[in-house]
């Protein structure tokens, strides 16, 4: 956070950020409801005041709903509220088929089930909603697996650890780390992390990447909230820190980088 030496992590919050201020801009489903639309949002009942859904989610009614069978009787119940009056959205989020693939892979068994299950999710919303309303089927980001020679613990590989050099922070995510820098110490970081990472990632400084258009429009006061550095994971490659993220070394999927598997994702239209 700008101003600070410490990060924020957008899952679980921080109590002392207020997520109108951080987020200020309308989201789509408050364009929508603006527009007339009868917008609902369906998801697990711990998100319902949780700092994301309040930036990213707001515009809505909330509508908390745990299991399949809520998921779908609640998303039924909020399409058929608006009773074809006026046009309606409801938003179902299901996170199981992405924590799945966090904790053992997209080429797993478990992944494999877990898929099966929002498959079937949404056969059933099919069958039940009206003929007149679409149900669109799409995930946020795709994954890649890392298992092996990709991955590269900063606290634990000798030939890492002068990635360590020049840095106050280390944040983002394996795939795609942001570094932020002591005064002075940017382009020996950048230099450092392209010596030692070669191609299997590309290092850019923030600047640079949001010329890139990496980020889409970047807003003066957002610009500081980024790392100094970003450097995006090519092949299987993640970045991890025992020291800093030990939960992310108990992973086999990870997200975030500029992939075609993670950046494509279909869209099903039914």
């Amino acid at each position: 956070m700008p101003g600070t030496d410490t990060l924020l992590n957008a899952l679980q919050w921080d109590r002392d950020v207020d997520p109108l201020v951080w987020q200020p801009h309308p989201t789509a489903f408050e364009r929508l409801a603006r527009a007339g639309v009868d917008v609902a949002v369906v998801n697990k009942r711990d998100f319902a005041a949780s700092g994301l859904t309040r930036a990213a989610h707001r515009g809505g009614r909330y509508v908390g709903a745990d299991t399949t069978a809520e998921r779908v009787g609640a998303t039924l119940e909020a399409t058929m509220a608006a009773g074809g009056v006026v046009p309606s959205l409801t938003y179902l989020y299901e996170g199981d088929l992405d924590k799945t693939g966090h904790l053992h892979g997209v080429a797993s068994s478990e992944w494999l089930q877990a898929l099966a299950q929002v498959d079937e999710e949404a056969e059933q919303l099919r069958e039940a909603l009206p003929p007149a309303t679409r149900l669109l089927v799409i995930a946020d980001h795709g994954m890649v697996d890392s298992t092996g020679e990709g991955r590269l613990d900063l606290d634990e590989v000798p030939e890492a650890a002068a990635l360590r050099d020049g840095l106050v922070l280390l944040g983002g995510e394996a795939r795609f780390r942001q570094l932020w820098c002591r005064d002075g110490a940017l382009d020996d970081v950048v230099a450092t992390w392209r010596s030692v990472l070669g191609e299997r990632a590309e290092v850019l400084t923030r600047e640079d990447a949001a010329a890139r258009g990496w980020f889409g429009e970047v807003a003066p006061s957002i610009g500081p909230r980024m790392g100094d550095v970003v450097v995006a994971c090519r092949d299987d490659l993640v970045l991890l820190s025992s020291r800093d993220f030990a939960v992310e070394t108990r992973l086999v999927g990870f997200h975030g980088s500029l992939t075609a598997d993670e950046m494509l994702v279909p869209v099903l239209v039914g």
